[in-house]
């Protein structure tokens, strides 16, 4: 659904799941998932900056 959010619980299809190895501390996890998918996409996909920019 394209839709992201935050909550101590949540129903998700399996689809919509990844897993996270017991090494990675959460926080990590988090930003990973959230900052730099979040930031990746905002430049690749909104501001659509051309590759070799700097």
């Amino acid at each position: 659904a394209n839709l992201g959010g935050f909550a101590e619980q949540v129903l998700l299809h399996e689809n919509n799941l990844v897993r996270i190895e017991k090494p990675m501390p959460h926080e990590l996890a988090c930003i990973l998932g959230c900052g730099v998918l979040a930031g990746a996409g905002a430049v690749l996909t909104a501001a659509q900056v051309p590759e070799g920019s700097t």
